[in-house]
């Protein structure tokens, strides 16, 4: 451990978060649990904050771990907080629970180890000691620990010197077999920190991907995929778009490989980034877009259990692809004038405004005509109600509304053709 940061560490925690710490660890000294910490990215965040004064990221959640029970804690801190605690919940199978105090989330975990009996399976946990749950986690630079009873930092693993270098290192060996959603961590945290996996890292994350140790491969039945090529990847994935530096994190698991992951197709795809930057634009879920880019992507969306509306959007997008590549080889579309499009885009019962605009992300023929329906022309008016026209003396009914149609796209025609 660099000797720099014995003394006491500055956290990166407002005033509401470091007292709701005094108040859980008097909590915790009173029902005897002898050795509470701080761990994860508050003690990162704290450490880079004290070496690079350029860099600010006040942590928002809080994680504890202790030795002891998780449960017994968090029954105490209800019964002492009262209705500071807004939630709580308990996760029974790791013996950790979530609470949320005075709007601030607070994790609160048992110590301790994890056996992976078969690659990207859910461990098998075991309680340990604080050293032992350190040794469990993901990275180096997240594997050092604030003892708060002591005042002592933990830093077996040399996790210090990785932030002092900018280097990202897993911890061991098997961690990507272990749990390959660890991959699209280390791609958020270089991106966001402006660090760089170690040499090994990137050639642990090559080999294992080579060797694909999982039981499930791509073709097989998606149901059979281990849990951390399952929802845990989408967790992952969607807490990456979640942030600013998403396209450098993208860029960084393609240039290592990892898309593979996801399939084989987005790994040699060099259009993901219009997509994903399209739906940022167009409010189209990220993930959405970017699986929209595979080779089979409603395989990708069924694996990783993405809800139903998202894979409909998916496949309405499709429909969309290959009708546009129908007409365009019947009719000649550069002629079209925008009243035909608006013709054939209304009428279309296949259509929605989100399928169509899943379908400009994914830049199919045309997508220009499709931009500008879904944000101008489909939003044109007539330009007069149906109460003027029954004040000129039309009847209402069927030819009224022919007459309405018919005069919108005469209107569009004349606003918006060259």
């Amino acid at each position: 451990m660099n000797p720099e940061f014995n003394s006491e560490l500055r956290l990166a925690l407002d005033t509401v978060q470091q007292e709701l710490i005094e108040i859980i660890k008097e909590i915790a000294k009173e029902i005897g649990i002898e050795r509470i910490s701080l761990v994860g990215g508050v003690i990162r965040d704290s450490i880079i904050d004290q070496i690079d004064s350029k860099y600010s990221n006040q942590a928002s959640d809080i994680d504890l771990v202790i030795e002891g029970s998780a449960t017994n804690l968090g029954n105490a801190i209800k019964n002492k907080l009262g209705t500071r605690l807004t939630k709580i919940h308990f996760f029974n199978a790791f013996d950790s629970i979530g609470l949320q105090i005075d709007g601030y989330c607070v994790d609160i975990t048992t110590a301790r180890s994890e056996i992976y009996q078969t690659p990207g399976a859910n461990p098998i946990v075991k309680p340990s000691n604080l050293e032992r749950d350190l040794e469990r986690r993901d990275f180096r630079i997240n594997a050092i620990a604030l003892e708060l009873l002591e005042n002592k930092l933990l830093d077996p693993l040399g996790g210090t010197n990785d932030l002092l270098a900018k280097e990202i290192d897993f911890i061991h060996p098997k961690s990507v077999s272990d749990d390959p959603t660890r991959i699209i961590r280390g791609a958020r945290y270089a991106s966001r920190l402006n660090f760089k996996l170690t040499k090994n890292s990137v050639e642990q994350i090559k080999q294992t991907l080579t060797y694909w140790p999982w039981s499930w491969r791509h073709g097989d039945a998606v149901n059979l995929a281990p849990a951390n090529l399952r929802t845990r990847l989408k967790q992952e994935l969607n807490i990456l778009f979640s942030e600013s530096s998403w396209m450098k994190a993208i860029e960084n698991l393609q240039s290592w490989g990892a898309l593979l992951l996801l399939d084989e197709g987005l790994q040699n795809d060099q259009t993901w980034k219009r997509r994903v930057h399209w739906s940022f634009r167009l409010g189209i879920t990220p993930l959405t877009a970017l699986i929209a880019g595979a080779c089979d992507p409603l395989e990708i969306g069924e694996r990783l259990q993405i809800d139903q509306r998202q894979k409909v959007l998916i496949s309405q997008s499709l429909e969309i692809k290959n009708w546009i590549n129908y007409i365009d080889k019947k009719n000649n579309c550069l002629s079209w004038k925008p009243s035909r499009w608006c013709e054939e885009l209304e009428t279309n019962s296949k259509l929605t405004s989100e399928s169509v605009a899943l379908a400009i992300c994914m830049g199919i023929p045309y997508w220009q005509k499709l931009f500008k329906w879904l944000s101008r022309w489909r939003n044109e008016k007539p330009p007069f109600s149906a109460n003027d026209l029954i004040k000129e003396g039309w009847e209402p009914g069927e030819y009224l509304g022919k007459e309405l149609r018919r005069s919108r796209l005469r209107q569009i025609d004349r606003k918006y053709s060259n």
